[in-house]
Order: structure tokens, then sequence, then C-alpha cells
């Protein structure tokens, strides 16, 4: 019933379909290392603070930037009186953990959400970028994860979605909530530039 409320009210604020933005606000949008940190950085370094860009994407040589996009249908309904409120957060693998790389926007009340925010990133020949995806129902204005409902997950690479002939991949979610029908996840490449 409370969270019935904060969306009528978050609604009322921003009328109708509000998203709410992740990018530009103080104390979001930072690189977040849930792993150990590498040889030669610290966490410190690898948690500074980035626009657009991810940590990982500043331009090497050879590198083509990319906008990575990320869709999805069929989510399960996590709610009681309303639907689900989904966002989307992207991780690349780094050794033994994870670097979360950003957080797309919050969708209300939608099982088929097309997120606006993208991520740019650097893509390099011969070299594999392994990206996770974990979709979440926000059920709490915190940023800590663990305050909403986990929706489900998918694993690929950036190059999995560029040998899509349309450089859309689409892909089952995992590990879900038991008993729901999970959805799928469509990342895709909306734009991209051969000179970084």
């Amino acid at each position: 019933e409370r969270k019935k409320e904060r969306k009528k009210e978050r609604k009322r604020e921003g009328g109708g379909r509000e998203r709410e933005s992740m990018a530009g606000t103080p104390g979001r949008g930072l690189a977040r290392f849930t792993g150990r940190a590498l040889d030669g950085e610290d966490e410190a370094a690898v948690g500074r603070e980035w626009g657009r860009d991810a940590y990982l994407s500043e331009p090497r040589l050879g590198a083509i930037k990319v906008e990575l996009c990320l869709e999805c249908t069929g989510l399960p309904n996590m709610d009681l009186l309303s639907l689900s409120d989904p966002f989307a957060v992207l991780y690349e693998a780094r050794g033994v953990g994870l670097l979360e790389l950003g957080r797309t926007e919050t969708v209300w009340d939608d099982l088929n959400p097309k997120f606006v925010r993208c991520f740019v990133l650097n893509s390099r020949p011969g070299v594999t970028r392994n990206l996770r995806v974990e979709v979440y129902d926000r059920d709490s204005n915190t940023e800590s994860l663990e305050s909403q409902d986990f929706l489900g997950c998918a694993s690929f690479t950036l190059e999995d979605v560029f040998n899509q002939q349309d450089r859309k991949l689409r892909m089952r979610l995992t590990d879900g909530p038991r008993g729901k029908k999970l959805g799928f996840l469509i990342a895709l490449i909306n734009d991209f530039n051969d000179s970084v």
C-alpha cells in the first residue's frame, strides 16, 4: 500500500510515465568494484566518478566507441497493486569480480521497458568484453540493490551483440524469482563510430 502511494506521488510530480535518470546525480553513476582490486589499481581509483563513458571505456589505440542500449520484454510482475518498476545494472567481469559500469533509469509500471539511458563503451579488436546485466524491480528509494526485487540476469559479450545481423541480441533472463516467467533482455548497439 505504501509503495502504491509512492508511485502515485512520483507520477504526480513527473506526469505519467516518469523516468528517473541516474546520470549526473551526486553519489550515483559511480563505478563500484565488487571483487578485489586489479594489480596496480586500488579501489579508490576504480571507484572514481565518471560521466557518460564508463571507467573501462576510456579511449585506447584501435578502439571504436559504441552505444549499448537495453530493453526487456515479458518481465515478471512483482507488485500486487501495480506493475513492476524495472531498472537494469550493467557489469563487466574483471578477474574474479564484477565492475559496475552503470545503471539505467527506473521505468515505472512497465513489464516491457525500453531504457533511455545507454552505455558508451570502447571495443578493441581482439579484446573480449564480458558483460552481465541484472534487472531489478525498484521497491525502495535507496540505491542498495539488496532493497530491490531481483528479476533476473543475463551474461554476454559485446562481440555477441556485434555479431548479430541487426546488432540486437535477445537473451532469456535467468536466476529470477521462482515460479515466474522471467522474460527477455535485449542488448543492442544503437550507434557506433570507428574513430575514438
